[in-house]
């Protein structure tokens, strides 16, 4: 690899790529996440019930479940440093 060239063990490498593939799959997630709060509050005002609990449970499933199955299980074992 032409970063290993310049420098950079093996160790430093990987926190290059884990900080990259956090900055890429986490950003999206975070606006999509800001997107539904402002979503959940003005759909909050045209029903008679709460649908913050329910919200909540989905969007911490959603998450906890992305990180597991793409960040820890896929991207990093496949990556061959």
């Amino acid at each position: 690899m032409s970063i290993a060239k310049i420098g950079l063990t093996k160790n430093e490498l990987k926190k290059v790529i884990s900080r990259q593939l956090c900055i890429m799959f986490f950003l999206p997630i975070v606006i999509a996440l800001l997107h539904s709060i402002i979503a959940f509050i003005a759909l909050q005002k045209l029903v008679s019930f709460s649908i913050v609990m329910d919200s909540v449970y989905l969007l911490t499933f959603f998450i906890s479940t992305s990180y597991v199955l793409f960040y820890r299980s896929l991207a990093l074992p496949s990556l061959s440093l």
